[in-house]
């Protein structure tokens, strides 16, 4: 004879679980397939949220070596190449002439150091920490060139492009190349760069690199592989 069938709250009493002639499940059993449940939903995306978590930290731990490795070339770099081009640019800074004094093949490339070796000697009038102090001005000048640079150079691209290629059809593209990792896009399947390429490129292939994905289209539209 089946049993009536109750409710029981179990766990935190945000559960309930049917009891009828097959038995009943447990509230142990029912929080821990809960707390899965709310695991993955959580997570939908667990291992291209890895896989990004990856690429920050390495990035990170790639920029944080690149600052150790400057600041310690700062007080170690010593080569001759270093004792080379400091001797040029003190002569060039203490009055020697180019040319008809200096006969160095690289003399050219000792107007930038000269200049500050200038200053140095105006102010403290020694050559006790020279060397120090022409690898500081080093790092600022290429970090301050890096930084004016990075973002001009850090090409990004907007829906303006395809303006661009409406008025210059002569530089529409044959392939487009789409950041990639692994052949895992990371590049958000709606985004405008997608759905153009899908609905107007007219890419009848793709193939995948390591970190590049190539969309290629012919003369005779078809769809994508």
């Amino acid at each position: 004879m089946e049993r009536n069938v109750t409710e029981k709250k179990a766990g935190s009493g945000r559960f309930s679980y049917p009891v009828g002639k097959f038995g009943c499940y447990t509230s142990k059993y029912i929080l821990m397939k809960y707390r899965r449940q709310r695991r993955s939903l959580a997570k939908p995306n667990s291992r291209y949220a890895c896989r990004n978590k990856f690429q920050k930290y390495l990035t990170a731990l790639l920029i944080l070596g690149v600052i150790f490795l400057n600041i310690k070339k700062v007080f170690m770099d010593f080569s001759v190449d270093v004792e080379y081009a400091i001797t040029m640019s003190y002569r060039l800074a203490m009055g020697d002439h180019m040319f008809s004094q200096m006969w160095e093949p690289h003399q050219t490339s000792a107007f930038l150091p000269a200049f500050f070796i200038k200053i140095w000697m105006s102010a403290l009038g020694t050559t006790t920490g020279l060397v120090v102090y022409l690898n500081t001005v080093s790092l600022l000048v290429k970090s301050t060139v890096t930084l004016f640079f990075y973002k001009p150079l850090k090409t990004t691209y907007s829906e303006k492009l395809l303006r661009y290629w409406e008025q210059n059809p002569d530089k529409f593209p044959d392939v487009v190349v789409v950041d990639c990792w692994f052949g895992n896009l990371n590049v958000d399947e709606n985004s405008w760069i997608m759905q153009w390429i899908y609905e107007e490129f007219g890419a009848d292939s793709y193939e995948d690199g390591t970190y590049q994905r190539y969309y290629r289209r012919q003369k005779n539209d078809t769809q994508i592989q």
